[in-house]
């Protein structure tokens, strides 16, 4: 196969790749796809057992130096916000054995909200986070409001928008 060839059809799959149909994409308006995990007690958990609840899910690390920047902000917006039915979940995908680690980050960095654990990182694969932290807010409805790969401000015009519309919305009946 020639270059050109070989250039050509890298584009056309890349093209095709990027198309807004497939199967479990991950787009602003468009229903998040079923996720499951566990707490550090070993309990299921799930992001659809949070319908109702606006949920900003965001994976981290322990050696996530970002990760342990956004911590402060996510805790004061959690304390802030939960009333009105925000809900933050921190997933770690810290490899397994890492259960220790993983409280001892939250003690550190004064992390109250819960944490879902996911050593096998399905959370990165299932969402298309391709770098940590990876954030995303879900409506009330299970529909996708915003995303980001990379540290979350609260305060960027962008999330707060989305949030703000994302918590005047009635829950589904």
């Amino acid at each position: 196969m020639g270059r050109a060839h070989a250039l050509a059809l890298g584009i056309l799959c890349l093209v095709a790749c990027g198309r807004g149909d497939r199967p479990g994409q991950i787009e602003v308006g468009l229903p998040v796809p079923e996720y499951t995990a566990e707490t550090l007690q070993g309990e299921p958990v799930s992001l659809s057992a949070l319908r109702g609840r606006v949920v900003l899910l965001n994976g981290w690390a322990t050696w996530c130096i970002p990760c342990q920047r956004e911590v402060p902000a996510l805790q004061k917006l959690y304390e802030e916000r939960r009333a009105e039915g925000l809900e933050i979940i921190g997933v770690n995908v810290d490899v397994g054995g890492a259960d220790d680690r993983v409280r001892q980050f939250m003690s550190t960095y004064g992390m109250k909200y819960p944490v879902w654990r996911d050593p096998g990182d399905i959370y990165s694969s299932i969402f298309r986070a391709y770098g940590l932290p990876a954030s995303y807010l879900v409506g009330r409805d299970g529909v996708l409001r915003w995303h980001q790969v990379g540290e979350v401000d609260p305060n960027t015009p962008s999330f707060r928008a989305a949030l703000t519309a994302a918590l005047a919305e009635p829950a589904p009946a």
